[in-house]
Order: structure tokens, then sequence, then C-alpha cells
């Protein structure tokens, strides 16, 4: 048979057990050698020379003004150094710099075409060939969760996030300057696609990693599937017409449709993704790409897969917790502000027909500049934006800022509830602490006020070696004492499946939305907890009532956290000008009390968010807590 399809399908001999929607649907395609050309070459002018020119120039003055050395170090000793010292930044600082600055080179050597970057882009292209691996040393170990060597072995390779991301920069380098790069030196090109071979398509095909999926094992997927697929994907059809044998390609897109099928069954049919919008854009828009990279590539449209009702929830979920500019529902390893919509998902948007998220990705796009000051390793998604960047501009002339709000929304996959109204948008966590990311937050409440943080979701600091180790959990982000919820004594939540919120119970109503939970079985035995049920309500534009009763032997103490400094009385917390009323018995049937403490903040990852400090407010209760927040106007401010 000619067709993709069924070249796709597993053996007779093989059962697969998870979910083979993508193959089941997919389209006829028919990969053609050489037909992948996602963005114009450099040589195509008319296209480079009818970009707006605002955006033009911001691209060569991003080239202009990058410091130099264009192609920091990286010597051995420092690719060693994460394994003595845990210290993930000190190579990788260099290590993206090489490649960012790649990349703005060759955009604003496409613009100009004139020679002005060819030999920084040659120099580049060979440093980064000549690096002795492309995989990181916090990635580099053959197998999932075991410690990472201490070096690289060329022999064997590792498809990790950013050596597939590295042959992809390096593949589309040749597709849009490859004539320019021939011209300059002959053999450039050439030894680019060795390397690609060697070190991508030859590991592809011929070693199986854990974020591959498979059918003999259980393994838990998350971002790594579709990010990787991505870029092997991208770096496969550029090169594809210098493949040995016709059906490479072919046995390529056959092997990342079954491992995007394995990714796509790890999701529930509503489409929630348990890594958080931050990485929403690594996961279902990755998904998205290497699906339309392979209908690219076989004159296919993928309208049987932009249909189906799952990549369609998957697709909305970043407009669903989206509180307010810049402001998300935020939990696991996902920041409080990860980041404006854009290109992606505006092309996501086009792909199912919504033209709610196509508006929010737009506007939220060009009120930036033409070409933002990019953190953006991989030129792909920079081409996405350059050649998307007028089709946003028109719908963001044609419609108003101001979206429609989401409808509030249960995701039962991952226990996620999420209710708004004009002041108010509430997100509450339910489902177990076994979440990609996972922190230990079963319960918790994040509440934006007015547009501003309220309740707060901190997020996670820097990575480094104790972030994915059995360490995990001795960092305090990660613990259910830095989340809006109770500890008991010194007891904290306990991460595992096991550690989960039971009774859950929701409702979605019109003028009222509220979810009830007893999370008592997300701790340990020893906290000898009867249990905690904690339910959160919103009367839409009255208030959001927030209620915890427990039976146990050992008092609560919960955590709040703000990202403002909280004025306390007896029975009040006001912050962000709102107040939190409480009702609550603490001793023998005292008010409840309550004690705040700043909290420094001094990581660069947590700071954007939060600036210096948040603070952390405790309140000691016995049976019962009720924190009342009134819907308030500025001028009733304090009214109950």
């Amino acid at each position: 048979m000619n067709d993709f399809t069924a070249s796709a399908e597993t053996s007779s001999s093989e059962t697969l057990t998870r979910s083979d929607l993508l193959r089941s649907h997919a389209p006829r395609l028919s990969p053609i050698p050489g037909h992948y050309r996602p963005f114009p070459a450099a040589c195509d002018r008319k296209a480079w020379e009818s970009l707006p020119s605002c955006l033009s120039e911001a691209l060569v003055s991003q080239a202009l003004t990058l410091g130099k050395p264009y192609w920091p170090p990286l010597p051995p000793s420092l690719y060693r150094d994460f394994s003595l010292t845990g210290n993930r930044v000190r190579f990788q600082t260099p290590y993206f710099e090489r490649r960012r600055n790649l990349s703005s080179l060759i955009l604003a050597e496409c613009v100009l075409h004139d020679g002005t970057f060819m030999q920084d882009i040659m120099d580049g292209i060979n440093a980064i060939c000549a690096e002795t691996a492309w995989q990181l040393p916090a990635h580099n170990n053959y197998v999932r969760d075991s410690p990472p060597l201490p070096a690289p072995d060329p022999q064997r390779p590792v498809l990790d996030l950013f050596a597939c991301e590295t042959g992809a920069i390096l593949a589309l380098c040749c597709h849009l300057l490859g004539s320019e790069l021939d011209g300059a030196n002959p053999s450039i090109v050439s030894h680019v696609w060795d390397k690609i071979n060697e070190r991508i398509i030859r590991p592809y095909l011929g070693t199986h990693f854990w974020w591959m999926g498979s059918p003999d094992t259980q393994e838990s997927l998350n971002n790594w599937t579709p990010w990787c697929t991505q870029n092997v994907l991208i770096a496969a059809c550029i090169f594809s017409v210098r493949f040995p044998k016709k059906e490479t390609l072919r046995e390529i897109m056959g092997k990342a449709l079954s491992s995007l099928d394995y990714f796509v069954a790890s999701y529930g049919e509503d489409g929630c993704c348990s890594e958080g919008a931050q990485y929403y854009r690594h996961a279902g828009i990755c998904l998205f790409s290497s699906l339309d990279i392979m209908c690219q590539a076989s004159e296919s449209d993928g309208n049987a897969f932009w249909s189906l009702p799952k990549l369609r929830n998957m697709a909305l979920y970043i407009r669903n917790v989206h509180a307010s500019e810049p402001w998300y529902i935020n939990f696991a390893d996902c920041s409080a502000t990860p980041g404006p919509c854009g290109a992606r998902e505006f092309l996501v948007a086009e792909k199912i027909g919504d033209e709610n998220l196509a508006r929010v990705a737009a506007h939220e796009r060009v009120a930036l500049p033409p070409a933002p000051p990019w953190d953006e390793n991989n030129i792909f998604n920079r081409l996405q934006d350059i050649f998307t960047y007028e089709r946003m501009l028109d719908v963001a002339a044609r419609t108003p800022a101001n979206e429609a709000a989401p409808p509030d929304i249960y995701y039962p996959s991952n226990g996620l509830f999420i209710a708004r109204d004009s002041r108010f948008c509430v997100g509450v966590k339910a489902g177990d602490n076994d979440d990609s990311h996972n922190h230990n937050d079963v319960g918790s409440v994040t509440v934006y006020a007015a547009g501003c943080p309220l309740l707060i979701d901190l997020g996670v600091e820097t990575y480094t070696r104790k972030t994915f180790s059995p360490e995990r959990y001795e960092i305090w982000t990660m613990q259910s004492a830095w989340h809006n919820l109770p500890t008991f004594g010194n007891w904290m939540q306990h991460d595992g499946s096991e550690y989960k919120a039971l009774d859950v119970s929701v409702c979605l109503e019109k003028h009222s939305a509220s979810i009830s939970m007893d999370i008592a079985g997300a701790y340990p035995p020893e906290a000898r907890i009867g249990s905690y049920r904690r339910t959160v309500r919103l009367d839409k534009e009255k208030s959001l009532v927030i209620t915890d009763s427990h039976s146990g032997a050992i008092p609560p103490t919960l955590s709040l956290l703000f990202a403002e400094e909280p004025v306390i009385s007896e029975t009040t917390i006001t912050v962000a000008g709102h107040t939190l009323y409480l009702k609550g018995t603490s001793g023998k049937g005292t008010p409840c009390s309550c004690q705040s403490e700043r909290v420094p903040v001094t990581d660069d990852r947590l700071a954007p968010a939060w600036g210096t400090a948040v603070w952390r407010v405790l309140v000691k209760f016995t049976d019962t807590l009720e924190i009342h927040i009134p819907w308030e106007t500025p001028g009733e401010r304090g009214a109950l």
C-alpha cells in the first residue's frame, strides 16, 4: 500500500497498550523527500523583502547589537561542572547563547542578503558542529532518572530536548541559506548533514529513548515527546533528499506518529496539560507542529487531525487557564507569568478554527515590539512568528482587544477547577501528587482579584541537579507548606499517585461555582488526619468563600501566600486592596490566630513574577476556618 497510514500501523504480533487515535485518523500521508519547505529561503527575495519594514529593521538591529564573542567557549571542564556542583546555569548559559546568536545572525542575513553575516554564521555552524555532544549535562544519561554521566560519549549520542533542537536549528540554517553556504564553502552543508545524521537520524532510528513511548512499557510521557519529535522531524524532512533509502523518511514519520499517539493517550479527553501553561507550549503546541510538519511533507491538509475533539481540547487549554494579562492559573513547575501568547497559538487556532484563541494570540503578540528580545533557542519558533506577523496584525486590527471570558471549567483528568466573574479568577487543584513536574499541591487555591494576584502559587526556582532527583521535595517551592494548604505539626503532603483528593464534587452554575474535596489522603498517616474538607465557592459578583473543616489529632496551620505585604488584625487580612475575613477557632474556642512572615525572593526564575519578596501568613485553627472575600468595588472596600 502507498499511504502512510498503513505503514504506520503496528504489526499483527504487536498489541497496543495505548490509544492509536492519531494513527487511526491520520490522513493519507505519503512523504515526498525534499518536499518540506517550511519557510522561504533567503534567495526568495520577494518573500523576505515583503516583510514589514519594522520587523526587518528589528531583525537586523538585533544581530548588529549582539554581544561578542558570538560563540563563547564550552570546554569539557564546563560540561563536567554539572556532575560536580549540580549547577545547570554555568554550562547552559553559553550553550544557549551560541544557538540564539546563530539564529539572530541567520535571520539578519536573510533580510539583508548581502553577505554581512556569512562568515560569522559559518563560524557558528562549525563551532556547534565541533561540540563533543549536543545533549545538556543534566540530560546525559541512557536510563530515565538515572544520574547523568559526567562526560558525553561521542559514539553514543543522547537525544534530549536540546540535541534534537540543535539538529533543527542547523537544518533550518541550511534550508534558509543553503545556496549561499555552498557558494562560500562547498563542504559546509554536507558537514552539517553528516553531524545531523550521526547525532540525530541514526540514534532516532536505532535507539529507544524513554520519551518515544512504547506499547511494552507504561512509561509516563510529558513535553519531551512532542518537543523532541518536532525537532527530529524538522531535521529529517529538510535533509530527506540525502537519505540513502527513499523509505527512511516514511520510517521516521511512522515512528514519530506512534510516539505522538502515546503522548496523546497520556492526556484525558478534556485536554488538560498536567505540566501547566508554561509547558503547554512545549507539549500541546509541539504536538500540533509535529503533525503539521508531517502533513506539509506529504501534501496533506491535516484536517483529519485538526477536527479531533481531544486535540481541540488540548489546544484551548491555554485560554482556559489565562487569568488576566500577564497572569495565569499556575501549578507544578509553571510560572504565574509564563509569557504571552503569539504566533504558535495563533497557528494552532487557525488549524482548529477557533476565532477566540486567534484573537487573543494576535492581540498579545502585536502588543510586543516587532522583534521582541528573544529568549528563543530554536529559530523555527522565530520563523513562525516572522511569517505569521502580518496575519496577526490584521486580526488585531479587525477585532476588539478585550476577549469574552472563557467559561468556568473543571478538568477531571487533573482535578483542575477554574471559575471567574468580573472581579475574581479562582483556580483550585484537586487531583493527586503525581503530575509531571509535580508539586505537592492537592487542594491548593490560586486567586486573582481585579486582574492582580491575591492568593498565589510561587512556581519553581531555577533548575538544578536536585530538581529532578530523589531530593526534589526537599526544595521549598515543591512543598505543600509553601502552597495555600495546611500543615499538621511538621507533616506536609507527600508525593505520589496515592496521595490525592477524595470525594471531589463540583458545581458549575450560572451564578455560582464550587468545588469540594477531602484532602486528608494527600498527607501521610503520621499526620493523623481524620478528614480535611476544603470547599471553595464563588458566588458570582458577590463573594469568594473558602471553608476548611478538619478532624484529627494535630491542629492545622494553614499557609496563605501573597505577592504583597498583608496587614493583619485579629480577624482580617488586607492585601492588594482586598480584605479576607477570617472566622474560625483555635485552642478552646478562641479566634484563629495569624502570623505573617516576609520571604525574600533571590532566584532569577521566581523574581520576574514576584520581585524581591513574597509573604506567607500562617493561620492556626482547630475545627473550622472560613475565609470570606467579598466582591468589592474601590469605593466599598472593607464592606461586607
